[in-house]
């Protein structure tokens, strides 16, 4: 069978096979650290377009990368996610049915913006603080609901080979022969931060393919600050590892042709196979008390959706920590990335509050 990966993969053009299977969980996967300076070199492939008659007419460039568009949320407190499985069809080597072209997920997503709703009108009709108080707790709120919506629209991301040079905080790791080290790792970024990449590229008048990046963190110990007040600068061409050691770039090139795409679910939770079947209890259970609050409404115009009750102090400080907007756990604030906090879809007020 077609590998699930292999079908849920939106295509880049002639986009090839490229990671290896990992060995332990997160081996792959490009993080940030705190302190360091990395530089990350971009593989890519190189193909020729010729005529009729046989001559280059053209040579096409193309990053080594995979897109796929992913559904987030968190279930007790931990991050758990999945591909969306909209116009998506895959059986497995005995018939059985993956995905079947529907998302159990995406059906969901207007109940997550009902209860986002039926949360934020419930905290504005109850807080009793006033003014500039009441509107930053308020926003403050608004923004811990958004997060911690059951069900979201799918987010796109891109998930890029690089070669990441070793380092021992802001130095470069060298072996015996003063070569520089490096590792295959994957970086997964969201649109947002590709935008950014590609509009430091443009001023440098420079291409992903080829570049060597130079990633500064600073001393945070938050992730989201140490991913967000990252900086980046390409490295100037005659300053490249690849440049000074073509015979490391060799290097590198070998190693990218041998790797393949089966086994990057260990590092990324969410490339694991997740069936239709599966996606529909997880959204029945994490909508559960949800489903009941609607069921009762029907026939009781005065229901009141009780799940997050417990978590509304009488006393109305904050709901949410201030300055300490939640997230699912383990993610940066790159895999955070939301669209407009107030840019939720128009659903009807709720009754019951």
């Amino acid at each position: 069978m077609k590998s699930f990966l292999a079908q849920a993969n939106k295509s880049i053009k002639d986009v090839r096979s490229f990671i290896k299977e990992a060995s332990t969980s997160n081996s792959l996967k490009y993080k940030a650290e705190k302190g360091a300076k990395h530089i990350l070199y971009f593989p890519y492939t190189q193909t020729e377009v010729r005529d009729e008659d046989g001559n280059v007419v053209e040579v096409v460039r193309e990053l080594i990368a995979q897109r796929f568009s992913v559904h987030e949320w968190q279930r007790g407190g931990k991050y758990e996610a999945c591909v969306c499985h909209d116009q998506l069809i895959i059986n497995d080597d005995n018939g059985n049915m993956i995905a079947d072209g529907s998302c159990p997920i995406c059906e969901r997503v207007q109940d997550g913006w009902g209860i986002y709703n039926y949360r934020k009108e419930l905290e504005e009709a109850t807080c009793k603080l006033t003014g500039d108080q009441r509107e930053k707790h308020l926003e403050t709120a608004r923004r811990g609901f958004l997060n911690e919506r059951k069900a979201k629209e799918a987010n796109e991301y891109l998930y890029v080979l690089v070669a990441k040079f070793k380092n021992n905080g802001k130095s470069p790791v060298l072996n015996e022969k003063g070569k520089p080290e490096y590792e295959l790792k994957v970086w997964k970024m969201s649109v947002s931060r590709l935008n950014k990449l590609v509009t430091i590229l443009d001023n440098n008048g420079e291409d992903f393919e080829g570049v060597e990046l130079s990633i500064s963190y600073g001393d945070h110990d938050d992730i989201m600050m140490l991913s967000g007040q990252a900086t980046f600068s390409t490295v100037y061409p005659d300053k490249r590892f690849t440049k000074l050691h073509p015979d490391v770039l060799a290097e590198i090139n070998e190693d990218v042709a041998k790797f393949e795409w089966d086994g990057v679910e260990k590092s990324f939770v969410e490339l694991s196979i997740m069936t239709n079947t599966k996606m529909k209890e997880v959204t029945e259970n994490l909508f559960e008390e949800w489903d009941k609050y609607k069921s009762e409404l029907a026939l009781n115009p005065g229901a009141k959706y009780m799940e997050y009750a417990s978590a509304l102090p009488e006393s109305k400080p904050s709901l949410v920590p201030e300055n300490n907007i939640p997230g699912p756990a383990g993610l940066s604030k790159e895999d955070m990335d939301v669209n407009d906090v107030f840019g939720a879809p128009d659903v009807p007020t709720l009754p019951g509050i």
